[in-house]
């Protein structure tokens, strides 16, 4: 039995780090040609031998290409949180952190003149990978903003044991509870690759916090509880 035990768990290790290089290999060969499109793209748009309408059919192409290159990095990211790849940490001042990703978003806001509401009660630090928490947080509150309805305003709230960020918005055109699984979209945007919200559960998941997801007062809430 102990001999069968060996034998399955190495043939398991063994599956998994093949997987593993796999998709790292896969990602890291699609990068190539995927630059060659793109440069090859740009050459075309600079050209001004190009008709009005083939420009339109190249650009097209071009952001077919740019949502290629997206869907290849963050599916390479996902494999990696998966595989655990991001064990180095260190201690996160959240209120700072979402402070930074506030101001990253300025412009949005400021164009779509979103009211962004802070109520700090405490001031929490985390032990977390630096670029898988910027990403978990950039995530909801690029989502927050982007989804606004009219001049509403997001408000995100900051205590010792959790973290809640919503916006007014109409309710979700389908089943709430597949909200976080990977390619679940709930809106009508083309640019929008339906896996923002499978990374910040994919983060929550790998850190033990939960998220949850309501729609109270026709608004959209997620509560982070760490």
């Amino acid at each position: 039995l102990n001999k069968t035990l060996n034998k399955m768990t190495a043939k398991m290790l063994s599956d998994y780090n093949n997987q593993k290089q796999f998709t790292e290999n896969a990602a890291h060969e699609l990068q190539t040609p995927l630059a060659v499109i793109k440069s090859r793209i740009d050459l075309l748009i600079q050209s001004k031998t190009i008709s009005a309408e083939d420009m339109e059919q190249i650009q097209e192409i071009e952001k077919s290409a740019s949502k290629i290159a997206h869907l290849n990095k963050t599916l390479l990211l996902l494999s990696k949180i998966e595989n655990r790849q991001f064990e180095e940490s260190k201690q996160i001042e959240l209120r700072s952190l979402i402070d930074k990703v506030i101001s990253n978003f300025d412009d949005h806001i400021k164009s779509k003149n979103t009211v962004v509401k802070k109520i700090y009660s405490a001031h929490p630090v985390l032990q977390l990978n630096p670029l898988l928490a910027e990403i978990l947080f950039s995530n909801l509150i690029q989502n927050a903003i982007r989804y606004t309805s009219g001049e509403g305003s997001v408000d995100i709230e900051i205590t010792e044991h959790s973290f809640s960020i919503s916006n007014p918005g109409t309710s979700l055109k389908g089943n709430e509870a597949l909200l976080f699984n990977r390619f679940a979209k709930f809106n009508s945007s083309a640019d929008s690759l339906g896996l923002g919200l499978a990374i910040v559960k994919q983060i929550c998941d790998y850190y033990g916090f939960k998220i949850e997801y309501s729609y109270p007062g026709n608004r959209h809430f997620f509560i982070i509880n760490y």
